[in-house]
């Protein structure tokens, strides 16, 4: 497979690595095993699609939104600890976001300019661009510590607080790092890793995975291994007035990544995730029913590594 296939493969989530007879037993090194000075570049896209229908009294009512991020990522290992992680400093290049509402209409912002209905999103976007994030990462590839969230709180303005640690975990988490493996896995291994995240707002979720090595190969002149992720993504109940219910009614993620068995780090991810939930409130013998479902696509592929 050439680069340019092996790239929209990635991109659409459906390469598949297969091992070859000599690696069925072959023990792997899926662990963050880094140099000091390494430095990777990545291109990220993030969809979320949101639709919500509201039944009550005065009949149904029905919304969607789509919201799309895209841009680029720098990663440069600070520190490697000899047994794997270490310190690494994440750099947003630049990004573009895009709103697009269920009548067709789309509002765009990036670093430089924004449109006046979401002009607030200029300096969110800025915050992130000029704003490092310096990542303590563990051997197994799970995050310590992150540095960085309070200034790009401070430098985003309004939407200052919208950025939580989860969000900053995520990107790191979704552009390098496979968690929770060993540095002796083989073919069919799998293992479990958890991980807290924002589903919408500051909704909070816990997301459980099971990771399994599928297979490896050499693509490209690289050395691949292919990992698939499933699990559940269970929202954390929120704070609701008394005549107010929740109910999750959906939680899935599905991801298949793809990881350069010589430098430890991602070469390419394709994340979905569905979440579902309803809230009914009942005020003076009604009821007003909301069903929101959101679909979550997320995709990294690297573009640069030296």
């Amino acid at each position: 497979m050439n680069a340019y296939r092996m790239i929209v493969a990635v991109l659409a989530g459906s390469l598949i690595v297969a091992a070859s007879a000599g690696a069925q037993n072959e023990k792997l090194d899926l662990r963050p095993h880094w140099k000091q000075g390494q430095t990777s570049a990545y291109r990220v896209i993030s969809e979320r699609k949101l639709s919500a229908q509201i039944t009550g009294p005065m009949g149904d009512n029905q919304s969607s939104a789509t919201m799309r991020v895209e841009g680029e990522v720098a990663w440069e290992v600070l520190e490697a600890s000899p047994d794997g992680g270490g310190v690494a400093r994440l750099t947003t290049r630049k990004m573009q976001f895009s709103m697009t509402n269920d009548k067709g209409r789309t509002l765009t912002a990036d670093e430089r300019r924004a449109d006046e209905e979401i002009k607030e999103m200029r300096n969110l976007i800025k915050a992130y661009v000029d704003t490092p994030i310096t990542a303590h990462i563990a051997a197994d590839g799970t995050i310590e510590k992150l540095e960085g969230l309070d200034d790009m709180q401070s430098r985003a303005g309004e939407l200052g607080e919208s950025i939580t640690e989860n969000d900053l975990k995520d990107m790191v988490r979704e552009t390098v790092l496979l968690s929770g493996a060993t540095d002796a896995m083989q073919m069919g291994d799998s293992w479990k890793h958890e991980y807290q995240t924002t589903v919408t707002g500051k909704a909070e979720a816990q997301v459980k995975l099971r990771y399994e090595l599928m297979g490896a190969e050499e693509i490209a002149g690289v050395p691949v291994a292919a990992v698939s992720g499933q699990g559940e993504v269970k929202i954390k109940k929120p704070e609701l007035p008394p005549h107010a219910r929740f109910k999750q009614t959906e939680g899935e993620e599905n991801s298949q990544t793809y990881f350069d068995l010589t430098r430890h780090e991602v070469i390419g991810r394709n994340v979905d995730t569905v979440v579902g939930f309803r809230v009914e409130i009942s005020l003076g013998g009604e009821t007003i029913t909301q069903q929101t479902t959101i679909h979550l696509n997320g995709q990294v592929l690297r573009i640069e590594e030296k």
